[in-house]
């Protein structure tokens, strides 16, 4: 006989909104936690971040952090922001900074990245 618990949990479902945010959420956590990678008292907020990280996982979600990457116009990102920069000569421009990540569902975009674009003066977007 299954428990009533089981029955009830087998039920619940997060509405995608709730979803992307809580991968959005997860993902600025996890990018804090990292500054202090030798913390040794933050081991219980590293066991929450590898708990939601695998909870996001089993939903197929993937989380998309661009930062520091070569800018490609096809991306699924909003520029908030353009960084003139004359010493950028190898590319046409590098993801500066991520503002919010790209959330993907198996392979479809969920929500667009936001992103902060360093690019040569006079380098059209």
């Amino acid at each position: 006989m299954k428990s009533p618990l089981k029955k009830i949990t087998s039920l619940i479902e997060i509405p995608l909104n709730k979803l992307i945010e809580i991968s959005v959420a997860w993902w600025r956590f996890n990018r804090w936690l990292a500054r202090y990678e030798s913390d040794r008292s933050l081991v219980v907020a590293r066991n929450i971040s590898h708990k939601l990280e695998e909870l996001l996982k089993e939903c197929h979600i993937e989380i998309i952090d661009i930062e520091n990457k070569v800018y490609d116009p096809g991306l699924a990102v909003e520029i908030i922001d353009i960084i003139e920069d004359p010493d950028l000569i190898e590319c046409d421009g590098i993801i500066d900074e991520t503002i919010t990540p790209i959330i993907m569902f198996q392979g479809t975009v969920l929500k667009q990245g936001q992103i902060v674009l360093r690019r040569r003066p006079g380098k059209q977007s």
